[in-house]
């Protein structure tokens, strides 16, 4: 197993809504997100895998955001989570890269 570079580990508190705004990057075989199925989860350091809902906005563009609401992410356990993304287009499937989400504790507990 190699170690995680500093751009692969995101830190995040628990707690707070988990709420990515990805983009589709310019090269590559994908130019837009038209017909494209994008699946996405956080696997935390127990074991369990959270799945991310999906919105693709404008599917002729590139942008795409996933989400876990916030009343899910206080359930996760402080430690290394990992996370990535899986899309498929005409039976063809694409891993990203791990990334590496440190779990934070929040320091706040006052309930909004």
């Amino acid at each position: 197993m190699t170690t995680p570079t500093p751009q692969m580990v995101k830190k995040f508190k628990r707690g707070a809504t988990f709420y990515p705004t990805c983009r589709l990057p310019i090269t590559g075989s994908l130019t837009n997100l038209t017909g494209v199925s994008i699946a996405s989860s956080v696997t935390t350091v127990d074991g369990k895998e959270w799945v991310c809902a999906v919105a693709i906005p404008d599917p002729a563009g590139r942008v795409f955001t996933l989400r876990i609401e916030d009343t899910v992410t206080a359930k996760w356990p402080v430690g290394d989570a990992s996370w990535d993304m899986k899309f498929k287009l005409n039976g063809v499937t694409v891993l990203t890269e791990t990334i590496i989400i440190r779990i934070l504790k929040s320091g706040t507990t006052t309930m909004l």
